[in-house]
């Protein structure tokens, strides 16, 4: 049932059943139990044995892995669309509401450290590989670099104004094959853009976002997300709102050719490679997730 379309090379295969990754060898290890609502966004702490989710019924829970417990719930004013922990504290992270607040939090005694208010609702966040620099998407299509200091706070540094759409995701991309580090963000009016990130001067300091090009992806309504293959020189992997995976090649020379994988029947929402980058997984608007297998793997050492 899967193709892809728009390119030269064999589209992704599911995998075989002897495949760890085949559908008949993946089940439900444990359910988390405790939202109201509407989970917005799910990430792993830094020792992986804890998931932390956010939530519209204005919490952000703490559960554990193993055993599934809810371990903390801290509560907000307002529905959570999005948090991150800070890199250089793992034992504080940042929480966005729809009020336009930025929050530090302390995981654990739960005291709010800092406040932030920005112009707009934050609804994307993601740390550079510094782990220095914030970078916060907003509804209204911009992106705010806040600094982190050595006391963990967070100190507002500039803003882009990206686009007329809302930022729905921000995927950092480490420097490499002589392009600079960059950043690939979805926005709600139909764009997922490639932003350069310029440090300097003073050495190690973010001090400009320089748009170098747009690709058209289907997207006016749902919160997409967009992610990155190292394969080769690079792909932009994107979902989208009419059903189908989006690849954009990012190599010099490569002119962002295009091409797509079908399969879904409903928008794409999600997506997300394996480390390895030879799984890529894409997740729907009614909860189904297809599983995407290379099929050439001579990017990967012997």
């Amino acid at each position: 049932e899967q193709d892809s379309r728009g390119g030269d090379e064999p589209p992704p295969t599911p995998p075989h059943p002897s495949d760890s990754t085949h559908p008949t060898n993946i089940h439900v290890q444990c359910r988390l139990v405790g939202h109201s609502r509407a989970i917005t966004s799910i990430f792993f702490n830094m020792l992986e044995d804890q998931l932390v989710t956010t939530s519209i019924d204005k919490s952000v829970r703490f559960w554990c892995i193993e055993s599934s417990e809810m371990l903390k719930v801290f509560t907000d004013s307002s529905p959570v669309p999005v948090a991150q922990f800070l890199p250089c504290n793992p034992q504080v992270f940042v929480a966005a509401n729809s009020n336009a607040v930025l929050r530090l939090v302390n995981v654990a005694n739960g005291m709010v450290l800092q406040k932030l208010k920005v112009e707009t609702e934050v609804r994307a966040l993601k740390f550079d590989d510094s782990g220095m620099f914030l970078l916060a998407g907003t509804k209204s299509g911009s992106i705010h670099v806040l600094e982190c200091s050595e006391n963990s706070m967070l100190k507002f540094k500039f803003k882009v104004q990206l686009a007329r759409g809302g930022v729905t995701c921000i995927h950092y991309v480490p420097a490499r094959d002589g392009q600079p580090p960059c950043l690939l963000v979805n926005t709600s009016d139909s764009n997922a853009t490639i932003i350069d990130m310029t440090y300097g001067p003073p050495p190690g300091v973010l001090t400009n976002l320089a748009v170098r090009h747009r690709v058209r992806v289907a997207h006016s309504l749902l919160p997409l997300k967009c992610t990155y293959s190292p394969s080769g020189q690079g792909y932009l992997i994107s979902g989208s709102e009419d059903k189908e995976v989006y690849i954009f090649a990012l190599g010099r020379g490569q002119n962002y050719k295009m091409q797509w994988l079908k399969h879904h029947t409903v928008p794409v929402v999600a997506v997300a490679v394996n480390l390895q980058d030879t799984l890529l997984a894409s997740a729907d608007s009614l909860g189904h997730i297809v599983m995407w297998r290379r099929m050439d793997y001579s990017h990967l050492p012997d």
